[in-house]
């Protein structure tokens, strides 16, 4: 496994109280929920497409979100975040919906 500097990074400021190696050996391939929420809130924050669907979603038992390509760690996330992210983005679009804000 090789991280990139960013998702290095992101690793200490999100899981710094996690063990790598143990997390991202124990990591299992996410939902399909999962995914979904990453690519509703890629897509919402940044206006543009989804991740590319070749890209690895790996969880792990501890709660980190690992996102490779090609056997390198590109970011990593808290799959609570990503939770909390989407439901709040949700609820948004259901208020914008209903009284018709634009």
């Amino acid at each position: 496994m090789w991280l990139t500097p960013h998702a290095r990074v992101r690793w200490l400021q999100r899981c710094s109280h996690l063990d790598l190696d143990t997390e991202f050996d124990a990591a299992k391939r996410a939902s399909k929920a999962m995914i979904n929420r990453l690519r509703r809130g890629w897509e919402r924050s940044q206006g543009v497409g989804t991740w590319p669907a070749h890209y690895d979603y790996l969880v792990s038992p501890g709660g980190a979100v690992f996102i490779a390509c090609d056997g390198v760690v590109i970011t990593i996330m808290r799959a609570k975040d990503v939770k909390q992210w989407d439901n709040r983005t949700v609820a948004d679009d259901r208020l914008r919906r209903r009284h018709a804000i634009v």
